[in-house]
Order: C-alpha cells, then structure tokens, then sequence
C-alpha cells in the first residue's frame, strides 16, 4: 500500500476554489473553516484547531444526507445500503474521488483507506452543517433564506450525485459478478468427475 504524507492542506484558497470546481465539491466560502476540515490533529492537537469537532457534526449530517439520497433513489435493501454508505470505508473512497484527500494537512503517513480521508470528508460535510445550521438561526429577512436554501440544494444534489454514481458502480460490478459466478458455474458442469486419488486431468476441462 502506498503511503503518503501531505503538509501543504489549504496554504491558498485559490487552490480549493479551481481544485474544488474540478473534482465536484461544491464550493464553500468560509476558507478558514476548510483549513480546519483538512488538518489533522498530528498538526494540532488543541482543540478547535483540528479537524475533530467538524468530523463529529459532519458524522451526523453525512447519515442524514444518506438516508436522503437513497429515499429519491427509490431503492430496496435499505438498511442494508445505508451501513454500506454511511461508512468509513466508503467516506474513504469519497474523499479520494473528490481529490479532497490530496489537500489533507497531516504530520503523519496514511494510506489510500485510511480513516482520515474518511474523517476529512465527513469534516468536509461538517463545514456544511455549521453553514446551514448558521444560516437556519440568522434568516430573518427574504434575501437570507434564499441563500439557505440555495446551499441546501447545491450540497443535498451534490451529495445525491455522489451516491448515485456509487451505487451505479456497485450494480455494474455486482452484475459482472454474477456474470461471472454463472459462467464458472457452467464450466463446472462440463469438467467430467474426477478420482480424488488421482486428482483432475486438466486436458479434458474446456476453458
């Protein structure tokens, strides 16, 4: 597995502005907040300047944000699905797809699975939580709510694209699964029975 240690996070907000458009991540203006969603805590580990209490909020919203996306998916097996989704396995693969793991400031090796793309991207999710959740207790006026609710759609139809495009890959390779599970089992009907002492004669199985 290839390790890597990354150090430079979000040292310009432009890089995560071009970076962010490219990979699909919905662009958050509050840059410090992203600084603190991609640091982790072997470059800080006082409190409010890693990413620990964003990765604790975002863990719920990433939950939250799930269930959702797999309600307009229309899907069975939804338990199932949801444990599947709302992991760190998962959130791991996420951070990775979205390039968001390239920009993690860390002191210390981690690999491509490692739980701290996973608590990255749910930090990332944070950041969202926080914005939303701000901007619910401040919208007085017509103007402010338009803005909630034009971040609520960007991240839930972000999010919702995300998982769709997950469980798409899962079909695929589950259908290519099954192809393949049926083709062996068929290729088991033509190898002729063997002598256990003797073991099989390759020459006569068709391939």
């Amino acid at each position: 597995m290839k390790l890597q240690r990354r150090k430079h996070g979000l040292q310009k907000s432009n890089m995560f502005k071009t970076k962010g458009h490219q990979c699909g991540l919905p662009f958050l203006p509050q840059v410090h907040m992203l600084q603190l969603a991609l640091t982790h805590r072997s470059v800080d580990s006082r409190i409010g300047r890693n990413y620990n209490r964003l990765e604790f909020l975002g863990d719920a919203f990433l939950g939250f944000l799930v269930d959702l996306a797999l309600i307009k998916e229309n899907v069975n097996i939804m338990n199932y699905l949801r444990n599947d989704l709302n992991s760190n396995k998962t959130a791991a693969k996420w951070a990775r797809i979205t390039q968001l793991s390239d920009l993690i400031n860390s002191n210390i090796e981690f690999g491509a699975s490692s739980k701290i793309n996973a608590d990255a991207f749910e930090a990332y999710l944070g950041c969202w939580a926080h914005r939303l959740l701000g901007e619910i207790e401040e919208s007085k006026t017509r103007t402010e709510s338009a803005e909630l609710f034009d971040d609520w759609e960007t991240v839930t139809r972000w999010f919702a694209q995300l998982v769709h495009s997950t469980l798409k890959q899962r079909k695929e390779a589950a259908r290519y699964s099954w192809s393949l599970s049926d083709r062996q089992s068929t290729e088991s009907l033509k190898a002729p029975i063997t002598n256990h002492r003797r073991g099989p004669n390759l020459s006569l199985i068709h391939i």
